[in-house]
């Protein structure tokens, strides 16, 4: 009584509108090439595009239409961007990497590093060349910090709308589907393939050469040693169904009192054989 209300099918969404009248607005990055940025003659820049100071663009770069490169990112040879991307500072693309279409890079993003590939033998560790690349699809965004592997041979791959946290390790050949949710600290080893709409959530580490099926849900700190089938739940490590991980957990929970109740029925025991006569010699 005497309150309004707004009544709305989605708070979350609506709140996020009244937010943005209220926000002050982002900052405006205007089309051109600061004086301390360094771009090859062989790159091609597109409309309304704004470089940043300090960034290094290399030869043979494309940069989409609109698109925004701030202060010290490190764009390689031959890689292509697409429209209205926007890389942060300090984010890395190596050479020949591919970005869709309104590709959001957070600060300290690496892209393209030498995937994690080494034959050890008698002398030690022997490197063996990555010579793949990375293809980032329209829309994916990524947090900072985190690093996606160049392939091996041909690519590593996160398809569009997939999305990112900080802090998340991405290894050579992986294959992540359309609309993915990978939460910080979590690591993918190479590759592996994740459907479309699968969510990793934080800490979870998946091993290599796996395929994960689509709508599957790991949950945080989940270690995935096996292939799931699509729409899994699975908790723990080694990781598990959750439904089987909870009984587990529930047993755990009453492991003391068992343990007492065994060593009173132990005792009974005892007490119930010097209470019995002896056997006939």
């Amino acid at each position: 009584e005497g309150r309004a209300w707004i009544v709305c099918q989605d708070p979350s969404a609506a709140f996020s509108t009244v937010v943005a009248v209220f926000t002050p607005p982002a900052p405006e990055y205007r089309p051109g090439i600061h004086p301390s940025a360094v771009v090859s003659a062989s790159a091609h820049i597109g409309a309304g595009v704004h470089i940043g100071a300090g960034a290094v663009i290399d030869d043979e770069a494309v940069i989409g239409d609109n698109s925004v490169i701030m202060a010290n990112v490190y764009i390689g040879r031959q890689c292509v961007l697409g429209e209205h991307c926007q890389l942060y500072p300090n984010v890395v693309i190596r050479e020949r990497c591919l970005l869709g279409r309104r590709v959001i890079l957070h600060s300290g993003v690496v892209i393209g590093a030498d995937g994690f590939g080494y034959k050890s033998g008698p002398q030690g560790h022997e490197k063996i060349p990555q010579v793949g690349i990375v293809q980032l699809d329209d829309e994916v965004e990524i947090g900072a910090n985190s690093c996606v592997d160049r392939a091996r041979f041909g690519r590593t791959w996160i398809k569009s709308g997939s999305k990112i946290d900080n802090l998340v390790q991405i290894g050579h050949n992986v294959e992540i589907g359309r609309n993915a949710m990978i939460v910080g600290q979590a690591g993918i080893a190479g590759s592996t393939q994740l459907e479309d709409s699968v969510v990793v959530a934080g800490q979870a580490g998946l091993a290599g050469h796996l395929k994960i099926g689509a709508g599957s849900i790991i949950m945080a700190q989940a270690g995935v040693s096996k292939d799931l089938a699509a729409g899994s739940v699975v908790f723990g490590s080694p990781a598990m169904d959750r439904r089987e991980y909870a009984r587990q957990q529930l047993y755990i929970g009453r492991l003391e009192k068992m343990n007492a109740a065994l060593k009173q029925l132990q005792a009974e025991l005892e007490q119930l054989k010097k209470s019995l006569p002896l056997p006939p010699a």
